[in-house]
């Protein structure tokens, strides 16, 4: 069954989760306004929720390990999906991927992005409930650039996942594993449609991947060919098994 890709986007929903969509947009760039953390010369380890449409102070990082499993719906520590989905996404990998990128210094912040996956049929994320079985920890970025981005990725093997007119919502947060050398550094999230090449994430037996994609923070649900994108998500077609799922910031074509 044919695949629907979600992006994430510049945009709010309900006033507090960012939107992942189905619709691209644009060229590969950062949030705007910049979303993410600054993470200074903060010591690792330490941890900080996202917020929709902010950068996160340094003082926001803690010893607190987060995502916790309980999704914030006062101050919304999420992505949601534009609309809710009715049908089963077969058992397979999903591939969470963050595309990342400094903004303000180039300082060699180290770092990676963690993530749980809910569903819930209230559109404010109430009554959520867990998909992952804890928190799905991303692959860590070094020594972060302002010209080049990087991404944090994980694979998570899901059995068979049905929604009925209900929401994904994807909860993110930051850890920081090494300290940078600026006060001013920064941790900012991508979006849109990248045109560099990324090898693909993963891909069932005997499948050929069709898309080569950015990974920034989602995702990837493959059960014919799975590729690799930033902050995007996609979702197989409504009703019955899925072909592939994936959740990131950025996506790439293989050119």
């Amino acid at each position: 069954m044919a695949a629907k890709t979600l992006f994430l986007t510049n945009t709010a929903l309900s006033t507090i989760y960012q939107e992942i969509s189905e619709t691209s947009p644009g060229a590969e760039a950062t949030t705007s306004p910049v979303t993410g953390w600054v993470v200074a010369k903060t010591a690792p380890t330490v941890y900080s929720e996202f917020r929709t449409r902010t950068e996160r102070a340094a003082n926001t990082f803690s010893g607190t390990v987060v995502p916790d499993g309980s999704i914030d719906t006062t101050n919304g520590d999420c992505w949601r999906t534009t609309n809710a989905y009715t049908g089963t996404f077969a058992a397979n990998n999903w591939v969470f991927t963050a595309r990342v990128r400094a903004t303000s210094a180039e300082s060699g912040a180290d770092g990676r992005c963690r993530f749980r996956l809910f569903r819930s049929a209230n559109a404010d994320g109430t009554s959520a409930t867990e998909i992952t079985s804890g928190t799905a920890v991303g692959s860590g970025v070094t020594d972060l650039l302002t010209s080049v981005s990087q991404d944090s990725a994980v694979t998570v093997a899901l059995g068979a996942v049905t929604l009925a007119n209900e929401y994904l919502f994807v909860q993110v947060a930051w850890e920081i594993q090494g300290a940078s050398g600026s006060s001013t550094a920064d941790v900012n999230v991508r979006i849109g449609t990248s045109s560099t090449p990324r090898p693909p994430t993963r891909r069932s037996s005997g499948a050929s991947p069709a898309k080569t994609l950015v990974p920034p923070l989602v995702p990837s649900h493959a059960a014919t060919s799975v590729a690799n994108v930033p902050m995007w998500f996609a979702v197989a077609a409504a009703a019955c098994s899925a072909a592939k799922i994936s959740v990131k910031s950025v996506k790439a074509s293989a050119g």
